[in-house]
């Protein structure tokens, strides 16, 4: 069929609905383009210092890129011939080009595995975190597993490693005490003070508890020494005999020489409680609380100190414990106290069987329930740390402005349930300390 056409011209302003072939495309501007994308390239090249001649190389080394290119360059599909190297891309095929002869997706450049380490490094100068660093890196480039190569870097940086941080302490689960089976067998001893208002002479006192009964004794002391602690040692061992286990802090007055050959010589064994962990001593710290509790009662009744105490004693030791419902008198004496509560003709002091077994499995169930309850509270995490890992110390004291919060490392020796003893010999809770890489 023929057609004739009859041309018409039409004047630019009046042709106001113009289609796609009613101009002519300039070609300048398109030049212009390619030279701000090379350009931009460039740009993006600089600020990670890769020459070009460095990324040339790489790419020519890097045989999956070179395929890639021509792949995109020949407008084959991604998805033709897949293997291992070429399946990272294929969820991304639809945003691969090539642009001032790079690779890129959408605006990101591709860098060949060459240089991909030294751009990570180079963006890492300022020692951002895993988070910012992923952003900062994703401003200009994309590969496969990028992400993951970044946090390998991270973690191994040694800078961001000694740095605060990075270091995260995690308190370990909550381990009971076992309990004995008996009263006196185990005690625990620590020392409240200096208490200024109490006078020169008193200024401390001594507290030991029993772990079964819970029956504590006191003495107030103007110094703790390895001696004051021993007389009185020998005073409540006269009184009730002598305990298989103590356990204590690790204050002068109760690991020095003189301390450890008196318990030797009494066939005690000598607990000590790690550095820094009041926690671990938990009994005898609830007793402190309750003596200072009632020295500041004291002066509110305007009563002598000592006096105070001598009521709360007493009322303590013949009160029923809330768990084992034995009162600490019943439990270690085995008989009914006289209170001046009850009337005279009732108060026969008669024998009392405690039943220990019971005793037992309700400290038992109620050690359970508290431990579920704080380690869900607090969110704790078993901390893996084996011998040979290299550890730092959080500070107990307040650290200047500008200094680490942590010691310097240390490797561990030995693993204890929460506690781990260092190469220099001492003993820190899992809650005082951080695994690093080192």
């Amino acid at each position: 069929m023929d057609y004739k056409f009859q041309i018409e011209f039409l004047r630019g302003k009046n042709n106001v609905v113009a289609d796609c072939l009613s101009r002519m495309p300039v070609e300048m501007e398109e030049r212009e383009e390619e030279d701000t994308i090379v350009q931009e390239i460039g740009e993006v090249l600089g600020s990670v210092a890769v020459s070009v001649k460095e990324w040339e190389l790489a790419r020519r080394e890097d045989l999956i890129m070179e395929e890639m290119e021509k792949r995109v360059v020949r407008g084959r599909k991604v998805e033709d011939g897949l293997n291992d190297g070429f399946s990272s891309y294929f969820r991304v095929r639809d945003q691969l080009s090539l642009q001032g002869g790079k690779l890129m997706r959408r605006e990101q450049l591709i860098p060949p595995v060459g240089v991909r380490n030294h751009i990570i490094s180079i963006v890492h100068e300022g020692h951002l975190g895993r988070v910012m660093m992923k952003r900062k890196v994703r401003q200009f480039f994309w590969w496969p597993g990028m992400d993951r190569e970044v946090e390998e870097i991270v973690s191994n940086c040694m800078a961001c490693a000694n740095s605060d941080k990075t270091k995260v302490v995690r308190q370990p689960p909550l381990r009971t005490v076992p309990f004995p089976s008996k009263p006196w067998e185990k005690l625990a001893i620590d020392f409240i003070g200096p208490i200024i208002r109490l006078g020169e002479r008193s200024k401390y006192i001594i507290v030991l508890v029993d772990y079964h009964s819970e029956r504590f004794l006191i003495k107030a002391v103007g110094q703790v020494t390895t001696l004051s602690v021993i007389e009185f040692f020998e005073e409540a061992f006269v009184e009730e005999g002598m305990p298989k286990t103590i356990v204590s802090v690790n204050g002068v007055q109760f690991v020095s020489k003189e301390m450890t050959d008196y318990l030797a010589r009494m066939g005690i064994t000598h607990e000590r409680i790690a550095l820094f962990r009041p926690q671990a001593n938990g009994l005898v710290e609830r007793v402190n609380r309750i003596v200072m509790e009632n020295i500041q009662l004291s002066q509110a009744n305007h009563l002598p100190w000592m006096r105070q105490l001598k009521k709360m004693i007493c009322a303590h030791r013949t009160t029923p414990h809330s768990v084992t419902r034995v009162s600490p008198f019943v439990s270690l004496k085995g008989r009914e106290p006289g209170v001046k509560e009850c009337p005279i003709w009732l108060r026969e002091r008669k024998r009392v069987t405690v039943d220990r077994e019971l005793v037992k499995k309700r400290v038992e169930k109620k050690q359970r329930e508290t431990a579920l309850y704080y380690n869900r509270r607090m969110g704790v995490k078993q901390c893996h740390i084996r011998v040979g890992d290299w550890v730092v110390i959080k500070k107990g004291s307040i650290v200047q402005k500008g200094e680490s919060k942590y010691s310097i490392p240390h490797k561990v020796k030995e693993t204890k349930h929460n506690v781990v003893v260092l190469e220099n010999g001492l003993m820190w809770s899992l809650g005082n300390i951080c695994k690093i890489n080192h």
